[in-house]
């Protein structure tokens, strides 16, 4: 588990490098922490990272 969604990313990258293929996991809160990483870092260097996000929201909100 990361504390952060860039710790997170920097860890799937690392995993990408020495051959797995990374998931990460987060809320659809954090996906603006990790936009410059993903134009800075995963998309020049064609790096691939699978991503998983969830809605967090309340209940009522989804009718």
């Amino acid at each position: 588990p990361c504390t952060r969604e860039d710790e997170a990313m920097a860890l799937a990258v690392g995993a990408h490098l020495v051959g797995k293929k990374p998931l990460v996991f987060l809320q659809n809160s954090g996906l603006g922490n990790i936009v410059d990483i993903i134009t800075s870092l995963l998309k020049p260097y064609g790096i691939k990272v699978d991503l998983l996000i969830s809605v967090r929201n309340k209940p009522e909100q989804h009718a």
